[in-house]
């Protein structure tokens, strides 16, 4: 709602009171203006019928009489008509004979309208009315006998009486007008404080009470009108924003114990997700101190197994011939054969010990590792697709060393899919055992890489971006739980890797190198 805290406003009360002064004024001053019209027109028709039935009076008077007439004693006569408060004069025009033309007339002089009108009423034989002039106007009739005339008559009537009526009317109306108004104007306002001033302030009171935050308040409801159901109205809004208020502050409170449980379920993802990689960068050192000792007794075994063989060759030449260069022959291939111990009890230091395995459920094993990856997908903005079969078979598998693989997986995806993409992991039951299914859509794999991708130290990362230890540890931890591991991947297009564990029913305990599903 727009305000305008510089505008001055009136109150509802004074606006109320403006406007019933202004209607009553209206109201009394247009009543009033009716009324004196209406009867100034009456007293003005009053007069003029009197004028008209002075003229016919006099008219017939003058017929009566005898001829010659005489002026003087005509003259009295009209004298008598004048005493009536409206006529001002009246006038006898004798017109039979034009060269004895006279008139009788109770005005010290005749006015040439006179004159004319009683001219035109003799000639035409009727009424005529002439035009008023002021507040006078004449009105003329011809006088006959025997059906002849010979003559015509002008009465002279004064409308002064309907303008005095007037002026007095406009003053009457003026006091009345301001009277009435005062009079009404007092009475709404005390019957506007009552029953409509009141119960607004109290509404506005409550409203601005419940505006600071006290929404216990309520408006009175003291009629069962307009303002009251208007009362009624606000005091079941107030009370359903204080409802409102309070299922706001439970679910907050809802909310807020979620989130802490989400963040205890964040603040464990992360905990795993330090456990992983831990264990991740464990098993690539693992690998890599294994692959060197490999290497080392690869370069060092060779040589000392000719050695060995060369010695074990000259003692047996040796024995029959000279005793001293028996016994020192002996002495070097005891040394040979120490150094082959120390070899392989290097070999065996550097082995991972392996955990016994138990029975895992695979789904929830995907889920929890899909919730441990889900922030590291977040911030490379690349989309997870998580499909899982909800009858998977439960397989016999270390869950440590196989997230561990996942982990390895997902990590490669995401580093492949630099400007964002689909990572797809898919878990469904495959004939008699499980297949686990990643794909992504990064940059994909060298035609030419590809046959090497599971060699140690082989990768298609960056330098210092990755070891080259992932895909190999990955395989190892497949192989070791009797599954098989494949790789398709097309430049550009993407990578898919699929791995087939068998089920628990069918893992039999043995060495890895006895697995059916060994990749070859």
């Amino acid at each position: 709602m727009t305000r305008y805290p510089n505008r001055r406003t009136l109150s509802l009360r004074a606006r109320l009171g403006l406007i019933t002064t202004v209607l009553v004024i209206e109201v009394v001053v247009l009543g009033f203006t009716l009324q004196i019209l209406v009867f100034e027109r009456d007293v003005e028709r009053d007069l003029l019928e009197t004028a008209e039935v002075t003229a016919r009076t006099v008219a017939d008077e003058v017929r009566l009489q005898e001829e010659p007439f005489d002026r003087d004693l005509l003259t009295r006569s009209l004298e008598a008509h004048v005493q009536l408060p409206p006529i001002r004069n009246v006038s006898v025009f004798f017109l039979a004979e034009p060269a004895q033309e006279w008139a009788a007339t109770t005005a010290l002089d005749i006015s040439s309208q006179q004159r004319t009108l009683a001219r035109t009423a003799y000639d035409r034989r009727e009424m005529i009315w002439g035009e008023r002039t002021g507040v006078l106007q004449v009105v003329a009739l011809p006088i006959d006998r025997d059906d002849r005339p010979f003559g015509a008559l002008a009465v002279t009537v004064s409308l002064l009486t309907a303008q005095e009526l007037r002026s007095r009317g406009r003053l009457l109306m003026a006091l009345f007008a301001a009277g009435a108004t005062i009079v009404i104007v007092t009475l709404v306002d005390q019957l506007v404080r009552v029953f409509v001033h009141r119960p607004v302030a109290n509404i506005l009171d409550t409203m601005k009470r419940a505006g600071t935050g006290d929404l216990s308040s309520r408006a009175t409801i003291a009629r069962d009108d307009e303002l009251g159901r208007v009362a009624d109205g606000l005091n079941a809004f107030i009370a359903r924003i204080g409802q409102f208020n309070q299922e706001l502050q439970q679910r907050i409170d809802d909310a807020t114990a979620e989130l802490r449980q989400r963040n205890q379920a964040l603040v464990d993802s992360h905990q795993r997700i330090f456990a992983l990689r831990e264990a991740l960068a464990r098993a690539e050192q693992v690998a890599a101190a294994g692959q060197t000792a490999a290497n080392l007794a690869h370069h060092i075994g060779t040589p000392l197994n000719v050695v060995s063989a060369h010695l074990q060759m000259l003692i047996e030449e040796e024995a029959k011939h000279d005793t001293r260069r028996l016994a020192r022959l002996r002495a070097a291939h005891g040394q040979v054969l120490r150094v082959t111990d120390v070899v392989r009890s290097t070999l065996d230091a550097v082995r991972k010990p392996t955990r016994a395995e138990e029975a895992v459920e695979p789904g929830p094993l995907m889920a929890r590792t899909a919730e441990v990856v889900r922030p590291l997908l977040t911030a490379s903005g690349v989309e997870l697709a998580l499909e899982i079969d909800p009858e998977l078979p439960t397989i016999m598998a270390d869950p440590v060393q196989l997230e561990v693989a996942l982990l390895n997986l997902v990590s490669n995806s995401v580093d492949a899919m630099k400007g964002g993409g689909t990572l797809t992991v898919n878990a469904r039951r495959a004939g008699a055992g499980l297949q686990l299914v990643v794909a992504d859509t990064g940059a994909g794999i060298a035609p030419e890489l590809l046959p090497r991708i599971f060699e140690p130290w082989v990768t298609t990362k960056a330098p210092g971006r990755g070891t080259g230890l992932g895909l190999s540890i990955t395989r190892d931890v497949v192989i070791a739980h009797r599954g098989r591991i494949h790789v398709e991947s097309t430049p550009d297009c993407g990578t898919v890797i699929t791995i087939d564990l068998p089920a628990a029913a069918n893992a039999v305990a043995g060495r890895p190198e006895e697995a059916p599903w060994q990749d070859s």
